[in-house]
């Protein structure tokens, strides 16, 4: 079975049998009071490490928006993240859609547990969350699209994301801008997974004291000009520091996955196992992945590098966001 079949193939097999509608809901299908600032990060007795995630606040950009919302805190051995789907930063509308209120409520494993073997990532739909409660999506587009590279195809702003149908704001690829700066920074935990393994950003520690750190690079390859992201590349091992999700087990000996400057950008498959919660009642998921249909034939060739500045303008005062991103391990 192909990758784009097997693909096509896990994502209606696993969304038909769990799709139900109590996950993430457009805000304005039921009223709901969230608060204007970020409520207090806690932590319970049962041991989660919630330091990594940020405080959000409203940007000035956004004046006609609500302000970001994010709660997170523990409950029997997950992480409970509730956010309301608008970005702490400048929005840039992309797409045709205007960007709304989600009530997203995701569960991150806290200790994450290895699975037997690897688990593909949707075609369509979150994958993974930022530290800042935002859904992250996988390195494709919708099957209107031909399943293209958003990244490649230059049709995200300056952080990397863009509004989906019913205003749903997702990341494609590393969403720099949340930080002050990720350069060099191998402590800087971007997001977590549906498996709880946390998103580093692309640097290493190469010893136990981090004297040196490393940049490292995903091992998947542009294999041909074909539309469709994953039939595009093809992971070739060794080519790159990680393997086949994006990750590595580092120095410590503990796993990780890495967002990366080139495909599949966040992570390519799951190492752990999923907590497919998530994936239940959410709104972005469309029928016609369900439906299994989509004509590949018909992908025109695309998907090219992008030339020039990245579209979608630039951050506020032409400075990223300020972060409280964690210091460089020493």
């Amino acid at each position: 079975m192909s990758k784009k079949s097997q693909l096509l193939s896990i994502s209606a097999v696993l969304l038909l049998s769990i799709f139900s509608p109590v996950q993430s809901e457009a805000a304005d299908s039921e009223p709901v009071e969230l608060a204007v600032e970020s409520a207090p990060l806690q932590e319970n007795d049962t041991g989660c490490n919630l330091e990594s995630f940020l405080t959000v606040t409203g940007d000035a950009a956004n004046a006609n928006y609500a302000d970001p919302y994010l709660n997170v805190r523990c409950v029997n051995g997950l992480i409970m993240v509730e956010a309301n789907g608008i970005p702490n930063f400048e929005f840039v509308q992309i797409t045709p859609n205007g960007l709304q209120e989600i009530n997203h409520h995701w569960q991150i494993p806290a200790n994450p547990v290895p699975a037997e073997s690897t688990t593909e990532v949707p075609l369509l739909g979150p994958i993974a969350i930022t530290v800042t409660g935002m859904p992250i999506f996988g390195p494709t587009e919708a099957p209107r699209d031909n399943f293209a590279d958003p990244f490649l195809d230059q049709i995200l702003d300056f952080c990397n994301g863009h509004t989906a149908q019913g205003g749903y704001y997702h990341f494609h690829a590393r969403p720099d801008c949340l930080f002050e700066n990720i350069e060099g920074n191998p402590a800087l935990v971007m997001g977590y997974a549906f498996d709880g393994y946390p998103i580093m950003a692309p640097y290493i520690c190469l010893d136990e004291s981090c004297s040196q750190v490393q940049k490292v690079e995903s091992s998947y390859q542009r294999v041909s000009d074909s539309v469709f992201g994953w039939e595009a590349h093809a992971y070739v091992e060794e080519s790159g520091d990680l393997d086949e999700c994006n990750g590595r087990t580092d120095i410590d000996g503990q796993y990780r996955y890495y967002a990366t400057d080139t495909f599949p950008y966040i992570i390519g498959c799951y190492r752990g196992v999923v907590n497919t919660a998530n994936w239940v009642g959410n709104p972005i998921f469309a029928s016609d992945v369900l439906s299994g249909n989509f004509d590949f034939s018909s992908a025109q060739p695309g998907g090219q590098p992008p030339q020039g500045p990245h579209p979608g303008g630039q951050p506020p005062n032409g400075q990223p966001p300020q972060g409280n991103a964690p210091p460089p391990r020493q």
